[in-house]
């Protein structure tokens, strides 16, 4: 009877142990399929692809940077080149300007050291009456010399009255409608006549722009054809023409 409740505990314990194992071994199943979840899990969330704020390339940055200092430094050179330019263009203003004020001040300066005629009459001898004006010169250039007087009006005189030598008043003629004609400012300017005589020469036109024959006139007088001892001119401005101007020049 004891042995055969011995045999019945034993086979108890046994299967209690078979149990507990049997209970173990799924738990430790079950801990291992969770923890490859987890890898699984994981891995995948490596694969994926990182939010464009968190992908930033330090390099493209510094590049970006570097581009962007390039353009302001470009930028900031080419205002001082215009800078520059427009500085350079209004001393060359300037000087043309400072020489046709000084072509008129060496007028002024020398019919203020003629001496005083004893004859008032005098005084006029070499005025461009508006007859002679008119009849020598068209519109709007006779009112301009209209009344004339001093040394544009004595180069008026000589060119109407001296005789004309072909052969030279061609080439000379050529000459100065060729330089003008082929002048970087060549459009500043609209030429109405070109007409030579012996040792003397008028040059009639428009300015399209402000004092557009002063460079031109200051090239022109510095080429070794050009031999003129004596120069002047006269400029108008009127709602109907514009600005003109009326240039003289004589003594080969």
């Amino acid at each position: 009877m004891t042995v055969l409740r011995y045999s019945l505990l034993g086979a108890g314990c046994f299967a209690l142990g078979l149990s507990a194992g049997v209970w173990i071994s799924a738990d430790q199943d079950s801990s291992q399929q969770d923890a490859k979840a987890l890898d699984s899990q994981a891995f995948s969330a490596a694969l994926e692809p990182q939010p464009a704020a968190e992908r930033r390339d330090p390099v493209s940055s510094s590049s970006t940077a570097a581009q962007s200092a390039d353009t302001s430094a470009l930028l900031q050179a080419t205002e001082q080149e215009h800078r520059v330019e427009a500085l350079e263009q209004t001393i060359a203003n300037l000087s043309r300007e400072n020489h046709y004020l000084k072509a008129e001040l060496d007028e002024i300066t020398a019919e203020q050291s003629k001496p005083p005629s004893s004859n008032p009459a005098n005084e006029d001898v070499h005025a461009v009456s508006e007859q002679e004006a008119e009849l020598n010169l068209p519109a709007p250039f006779s009112g301009l010399m209209a009344n004339k007087k001093g040394m544009i009006a004595e180069l008026f005189n000589t060119l109407q009255t001296e005789p004309k030598d072909d052969a030279w008043a061609v080439v000379m003629e050529q000459r100065i409608s060729d330089f003008i004609l082929t002048h970087a400012q060549s459009g500043e300017v609209a030429i109405e006549a070109i007409n030579c005589k012996k040792t003397s020469c008028e040059i009639r036109g428009f300015e399209l722009t402000p004092k557009g024959l002063d460079k031109i006139y200051e090239d022109m007088v510095a080429e070794s054809w050009w031999t003129f001892s004596s120069t002047a001119a006269a400029h108008g401005k009127s709602a109907q023409y514009g600005e003109y101007f009326y240039l003289l020049t004589s003594g080969v």
